[in-house]
C-alpha cells in the first residue's frame, strides 16, 4: 500500500521550534519493513497549510494517510481532514499522536472525515491494521477489536482498544532519515540555541514513570522507560553525521537520564567512535538523576547544555504537583551542576496552576533569579488533555468554554480562580524580564547565538515575552 503521513502545521502560530518529526520516522521504518511504500510530508518545515495540499500533492496516489495531532493543532485540524478526504475519498484516514491518544472519542466525534484515531505508540497498530486488509469501505468493528491501540466507530459510539507498549528488544529501528531529511531544516531546533551548523532530533528513550499533574507523558508513552540499544542509537547519530552533515544532537527524551548507566553507554560511546560532537537536551531532565560523575562524562563526551524541570519555588506547589522533589534539593543539584562542569542550564518554570497563589508565583520568579541558572522559561500553566489537572478541572466544570486548540504554554488561556488572565499575562512578562534584563545572563545569551536564524527567533519571542 502507498501511505502518507503528516506532521501538520496551523499557519496562525508562530512557529518557533521547526525540527523533523522523529516519531513520523519511526512508523515509517515500520511499515516499510510491512511492505508498503510511505512518504512523509513536513508542513511545519515546508510552510504549508491545509489549502496548499492540493497543490503539493497533485497527481499522487495513496492508500492510506496518518496524521499526528496535537490539542493546539485541533482548531485547524478539520479543515486539513476535510482536505485530505475530498482529494482522496477511498483512502483510510488515521490521526495518531497525542490528543488522539488523550482524547479518542473527542478525536472522532470533533474531526467527521476521519476514519480511525491511533492510541499511544503507532508502529505495532499501523502495520496489524494495514496487515488485516481493513480500508475505509470495511470498517468492521470485529475485525478492529483484535488490533491494539484503535478507536472506531461502533454501532454505540466510540470504541477503544488498549495501547500495547514496544519491548526494549523491539526498539532496534532507526527512523526512516532518507525521508524525514534533517539537511532540509531551518536552524531552528528546540531550546533554540545551538553550536552545531545542522542539528537532528535523537529520541533515545520512552516512557515516563512520574505522575507530575501538569503533563500528560504517562499516559501518551507509558509508565515504564524503555531503552533503545545504545549501540543502536549511536549507529544513529553515526548515519546523521555521515549522510546529513548533522554536527549536534539533541535528545528529546521525556526520560533520558532515568538510567544512568544507559547515559553513560551513550556517552563512552560517543567518545570510543570519535563522535566528537555537540549534544544537548533541551526537552528537560529530572535534577534527581544527576551525580558528579555522570554530569563530568556527559560534558566529556560533548553535552554542553541542559534543560531541567523545576516548575516551582514553593514545596508546597511541587509536593501538589508530584515532583518529588523539594526547594532545597533543587538547590544543592543546580549547585552541584554548576561545581562540575561549564553545561549551560535551562531551568522549566510553571506559573498559573490552579491552586497557587500570587504570592507563590512571586516565590518561583525569586527562585529562579537566585539559581545560577543560564536561561529560564516561565510557562503558563495549560490543561492539556492527558494530565490529571485537566481531568480534574474538567470533572469540576472549570474548563467549560475553554477551546484547547488554543492552549499555548506562552499564552494565557487558563487562569486560577485567584487572579485574572491578564494579571497572570503580566505576572509572566515580569518574570521574563527580571530572569533575562540582568547582565550575567544577557552577556551569555549573546554568546550562544550562532546563527541569523537564531538571532531572528529570539528577537520574536523576547518581544512578545518581555513586551508589556
Amino acid at each position: 500500500m502507498r501511505v502518507l503521513l503528516i506532521n501538520p502545521a496551523d499557519p496562525r502560530s508562530p512557529n518557533y521550534v521547526i525540527i523533523p518529526n522523529v516519531g513520523l520516522g519511526f512508523l515509517a521504518t515500520a511499515l516499510r519493513r510491512a511492505g508498503h511504500e510511505v512518504e512523509i510530508l513536513d508542513c511545519l518545515r515546508d510552510g504549508l497549510g491545509p489549502d496548499d495540499l492540493p497543490r503539493r500533492l497533485a497527481g499522487r496516489r495513496y492508500d492510506a494517510i496518518g496524521v499526528t495531532l496535537f490539542s493546539a493543532l485541533v482548531g485547524v485540524a478539520d479543515r486539513y481532514f476535510a482536505v485530505l478526504r475530498g482529494l482522496y475519498p477511498h483512502a483510510l484516514l488515521a490521526a495518531g499522536g497525542p490528543h488522539p491518544t488523550f482524547e479518542p472519542a473527542d478525536t472522532l466525534r470533533r474531526f467527521p472525515a476521519l476514519d480511525l484515531a491511533v492510541i499511544g505508540e503507532g508502529e505495532r497498530t499501523l502495520t496489524q491494521l494495514l496487515a488485516s486488509g481493513v480500508d475505509r469501505d470495511a470498517l468492521d468493528p470485529p475485525r478492529l477489536r483484535v488490533i491494539p491501540g484503535l478507536a472506531f466507530r461502533g454501532a454505540a459510539g466510540v470504541e477503544t482498544t488498549a495501547p500495547q507498549w514496544l519491548c526494549d528488544d523491539e526498539l532496534t529501528d532507526l527512523p526512516a532519515w532518507d525521508l524525514l531529511q534533517p539537511d532540509r531544516y531551518p536552524l531552528a531546533p528546540n531550546g533554540i540555541f545551538s553550536r552545531g551548523r545542522r542539528v537532528a532530533p535523537v529520541i533515545a528513550t520512552r516512557g515516563c514513570p512520574y505522575g507530575c499533574a501538569f503533563c500528560g507523558a504517562r499516559k501518551a508513552m507509558g509508565s515504564q522507560v524503555r531503552c533503545r540499544p545504545a549501540a543502536r542509537v549511536l549507529d544513529e547519530i553515526e548515519l546523521l553525521r555521515r549522510d546529513f552533515g548533522v554536527d549536534e544532537i539533541h535528545f528529546m527524551d521525556d526520560n533520558f537520564s532515568f538510567h544512568a548507566d544507559y547515559v553513560r553507554a551513550i556517552s563512552e560511546g560517543l567518545l570510543s567512535r570519535g563522535l566528537r560532537m555537540h549534544w544537548a537536551c533541551p526537552n528537560g531532565l529530572r535534577l534527581d538523576t544527576l551525580d558528579a560523575d555522570l554530569l563530568r562524562l556527559m560534558e566529556r563526551s560533548g553535552c554542553y547544555s541542559m534543560a531541567v524541570g523545576i516548575e516551582s519555588g514553593s514545596d508546597r506547589v511541587l509536593t501538589a504537583l508530584g515532583k518529588r522533589l523539594t526547594v532545597d534539593e533543587i538547590r544543592r543539584r543546580i549547585a552541584l551542576i554548576k561545581s562540575v562542569t561549564a553545561i549551560r542550564l535551562t531551568g522549566f518554570f510553571v506559573i498559573g496552576l490552579p491552586f497557587e497563589t500570587r504570592a507563590e508565583i512571586e516565590q518561583t520568579i525569586a527562585f529562579a533569579c537566585e539559581l545560577p541558572l543560564d536561561r529560564a522559561n516561565f510557562f503558563n500553566f495549560s490543561p492539556f488533555p492527558g494530565s490529571r489537572l485537566y481531568d480534574e478541572l474538567a470533572a469540576a466544570g472549570e474548563l467549560a468554554g475553554i477551546d484547547v486548540g488554543r492552549l499555548y504554554i506562552h499564552q494565557v488561556v487558563y487562569a486560577p480562580k485567584s487572579m485574572s488572565p491578564a494579571e497572570l499575562a503580566r505576572l509572566q512578562r515580569r518574570a521574563h524580564r527580571k530572569f533575562y534584563l540582568r547582565p550575567r545572563v544577557l552577556w551569555g545569551l549573546l554568546h550562544e547565538i550562532r546563527s541569523v536564524t537564531q538571532l531572528r527567533i529570539i528577537v520574536r519571542r523576547a518581544g512578545k515575552l518581555l513586551a508589556g
